[in-house]
């Protein structure tokens, strides 16, 4: 299945009924960032009270700000075999393999370079990624099907498959992040998909939001701000106080706001 779906459901419609993910990706491991999730939804909760009859604000008249780093530019859903295969904004490729693990691509460090991110518990009980270098030719034994799957996937994105809200983004112009950092090492974390979007959690600890309509959100965790790109525009990136003052903007920003409540929610 490919990652976005011409003519999807408007998610901003439904934002006031947002339902909790429905294929978190990693069950029941604890969140490495769940206080960047917390003070995002603070952010949203916050911007979003101060918005109610305030006054509509205008795009053109905002100060630029830069993009983020890195983002997923497009992905393709093979989960009910394999996983997620997708490709970075600044050229990297990775899989979100079904148990957990996963595969980052630098193309920096040549071809035959990847990470295999595994799943370990700490003395402290909590699960974090551990990050292995490899080559491909040089790959254990037990890391073949994999090995041959990332290939796969990157061969399918490379040629055209997949979807994304801009296929090509990475050569279009919209690469440079704040003081021009590649987000390198950066890979998803975890991945979700909701009625209406596909939610990936990167290892940076920004959320990204893709709709089904084609419209995009990604939330920083290192600022207070929010990147969003219309469908046929390009990204912008606002404050978020001034992102809720834009009702095209605030419709996603809402529906955003109602996940992550669920996400930080504890645990009955």
């Amino acid at each position: 299945r490919a990652g976005s779906v011409a003519g999807g459901s408007d998610a901003a419609s439904t934002a006031s009924t947002a339902t909790a993910p429905n294929s978190a990706r990693e069950g029941g491991a604890e969140l490495e960032d769940e206080e960047a999730l917390r003070a995002m939804h603070v952010q949203l909760s916050k911007a979003l009270e101060a918005e109610e009859g305030g006054v509509v604000v205008q795009a053109a008249r905002l100060p630029t700000l830069p993009l983020p780093p890195v983002w997923v530019s497009k992905w393709v859903d093979y989960s009910k075999k394999y996983g997620l295969g997708y490709r970075l904004s600044n050229g990297n490729y990775g899989v979100f393999f079904n148990d957990a693990t996963k595969v980052l691509v630098d193309q920096r460090a040549g071809s035959d370079c990847f990470e295999y991110m595994e799943r370990v518990r700490g003395e402290e009980g909590r699960k974090r990624d551990v990050r292995k270098e490899c080559s491909f030719a040089g790959a254990p034994k037990e890391l073949g099907k994999k090995v041959t799957l990332t290939q796969h996937f990157q061969s399918y994105l490379e040629q055209g498959g997949g979807g994304s809200q801009r296929a090509c983004g990475a050569e279009d112009g919209e690469l440079a992040g704040e003081g021009g950092s590649s987000g390198a090492g950066v890979y998803v974390r975890k991945w979700m998909r909701t009625r209406h979007s596909v939610i990936f959690r990167l290892s940076d600890n920004s959320v990204q939001v893709a709709f089904l309509d084609e419209t995009e959100l990604v939330l920083w965790e290192s600022r207070r701000w929010v990147t969003y790109k219309s469908k046929g525009r390009a990204r912008a990136t606002y404050d978020v106080k001034d992102a809720a003052q834009m009702p095209e903007v605030a419709k996603r920003l809402k529906y955003v706001k109602d996940i992550l409540a669920q996400l930080v929610a504890p645990a009955q």
